[in-house]
Formats: C-alpha cells, structure tokens, sequence
C-alpha cells in the first residue's frame, strides 16, 4: 500500500469530511483526476458517496486501520498515565515517519472491530441497525440507532447513542450502551442533515451536565492523590479553588447519580472528602451516608449473631454440664445485647 493511499485512509477515519476529490487533491498536492486512479483499484474498500458527495468507506469494518488511529481511539483504555506518555512518544515518530503503519483488522478482537465500526458510522453520520442484549438478559433486541460518543472507564468501554425515527421507541432520546452487549451491526442510512458526533464527557450512567453538580472539599491527602494519579483529568471534576498553604481544594464533581457516585467517592474517602458547608445537598447526602452506616453495622451485627447462634449448638453438644452452663450464658448475655443493638438501628 504506498503513502498517498495510507494518508486517505487516515483522514476516511479521522476527518471524512476533507474526502472530497478536491480537498483530497490539494491535501496530496496532485490533482483530482490522480485522486480518482488511486482509489479505483479499492472499490470494495473505498467509493465516492454521491449523497455525501465525497469519499468513504464501503464497509464499516476496512481492511485496515492506521496505527496512528488506532491508538488515538484506544488510548484512553491505558489506565496509567506514565505508560500513556510513552505510548504518545510512538506516535510522535510514526507522525515524523514517511512509512505509516497499519493494522489488519480482521486480526483485532470482537469488540474492537465493533468500537471501529461505531466510530467510522459516527463520522460519517450512518444510522446503525444493531442487536443489543439488556445486562443479565438473554433477550437481544434490535435498535435503529446514532453513534454520538465513544468513550471507556479505562476498562469497558460505551457509547451514547441517540435512538433514530426508525427505532420507533425512545425517538431522540440519548442512552449509555455497552459495546460488550452489542451483537451484529448493519449499516443502514447515511444522512446529510445532521452529525451525529458529540463531544462530551460522562460516564456509564450518562453525559455530564455543567448544571449538575456537587461542591465538594478535598483535604490535602484526597487532592494530592487525585493530583497524582490525574483523576482531575476525565471532565468529572473541576477544580474551583486551590490552598496550596493547606493542600485544600473546593471542586465541583459533575454527577448523574448522587446516590451512586456522589455517596461512593465520599464514603470511600471520609473523611478526607466532604461535601463542602454551603452545598445544598450536605444535610441529604450525610443523612444517605448515616442510613447506609447502620444498614452495614445491622447486617453485620446478624452475621455475628448467626455465628454465636451456631458456636452455642456446638458447646451444647460437646463439653461437661458446668462448663456448658457458663459459656451458654455467655453468648446469651452477647446475643441479647446484639439484639439490642438491632433493635435501636431499626429505631432511628
């Protein structure tokens, strides 16, 4: 495959909207008609879109892929940050290269090949007909939908997706879908009265909304952590003040669920974060936190309960009269304060 075919490749992936024979022509520095003879011999792979009224690809799974897409696509699945660093210094010669690398795609994974699929239906505004599966479901519908946003947690990756007329169900409305439970995917209609491509952040429970959010305060182990690690990097959190005398940070979490991912990132690091005094929600999401503790402490407090319950049929059956006696007593006088203590958490 020479150079000039490699670098339209990469654009059909990454700007299908300068595959125009002109664009094409003065990006190549020859003129259109040498545009035409180069794709000629690729006509299963790449044709002239009369709707479009420029170039893409015939399938929504080529032959190749350039390493260079590849890895902008893929890069965010490298969890650490210092690792991805030195992934960039592989981009960086292959963007000083004359040799461009590609990639055969019949040779990728599964859902690699279907992420490939949605980005290229995504660029180039294609309705996609595709079979999903709800999670914990065996049943597999069929949706008619419009790629707007891939995104990954670092681990599984998702897009948003806004349902098509065709769909009949949901019409506009925007979805999280998981690329693991998507099945077979069709291309079904290229359109030119809208694209489809969104740039936003979010996460499985859905985009971010600037509207939504919480204040939070981050003591000087939470921020230096999350400095650290670059947590403040991915669009959930924004940064709104900074001591560095006292290492704390007042910042806004973008959230979709308070009671998920709000109760979550304060219960896991209390009391290093907390919701800041003039939040709205402090005395709400305390109140969660409060329910959550002793819904804990009852639950453990009967699995002990059932251990001392299963400890005294043992003793009962196995030591002398006075021994039994004593000890039997003991766990009784254990078992009714647990009850006790049960008694109260149902109270409040």
């Amino acid at each position: 495959m020479n150079e000039r075919i490699k670098t339209i490749y990469t654009y059909l992936y990454e700007k299908s909207e300068y595959c125009t024979k002109a664009k094409l022509a003065n990006i190549l520095g020859v003129n259109p008609k040498t545009i035409e003879n180069t794709l000629k011999p690729l006509i299963d792979e790449i044709i002239f879109d009369k709707t479009l009224e420029r170039y893409r690809f015939n399938t929504l799974l080529p032959k190749y892929i350039p390493y260079k897409v590849f890895y902008k696509l893929f890069q965010d699945s490298i969890v650490n940050n210092i690792i991805k660093d030195d992934f960039l210094r592989i981009e960086e010669t292959i963007d000083s290269s004359e040799n461009a690398l590609m990639i055969e795609t019949n040779k990728l994974s599964n859902i690699t090949q279907k992420i490939i699929m949605f980005n290229i239906a995504m660029n180039d505004n294609c309705i996609l007909d595709i079979e999903y599966s709800k999670p914990g479901s065996s049943e597999i519908e069929n949706k008619f939908v419009q790629p707007n946003t891939i995104f990954t947690n670092g681990f599984t990756y998702y897009c948003y997706i806004t349902y098509d007329e065709k769909n009949k169900k949901n019409v506009g409305e925007q979805r999280t879908l998981a690329f693991s439970s998507i099945g077979n995917i069709k291309a079904d209609t290229y359109i030119t009265n809208k694209t489809f491509k969104i740039e936003q952040k979010g996460n499985a429970f859905g985009p971010f909304s600037k509207e939504k959010y919480i204040l939070l305060e981050f003591d000087r182990i939470s921020s230096g952590f999350f400095q650290r690690e670059r947590m403040f990097d991915f669009g959930q959190y924004e940064i709104i003040e900074m001591d560095f005398e006292t290492g704390i940070y007042i910042v806004k979490m973008y959230y979709n669920s308070l009671d998920i991912e709000v109760l979550k990132i304060i219960q896991q690091w209390m009391p290093h974060i907390r919701v800041h005094p003039t939040d709205e929600n402090k005395n709400l999401i305390y109140e969660k936190i409060k329910t959550n503790f002793l819904e804990l402490d009852k639950q453990f407090s009967k699995t002990i309960l059932k251990v001392i319950e299963d400890k005294r049929s043992e003793i009962e059956n196995s030591h002398s009269i006075e021994y039994k006696n004593v000890i039997v007593d003991a766990f009784i006088n254990i078992e009714s304060l647990i009850r006790k203590l049960l008694f109260k958490g149902n109270e409040k």
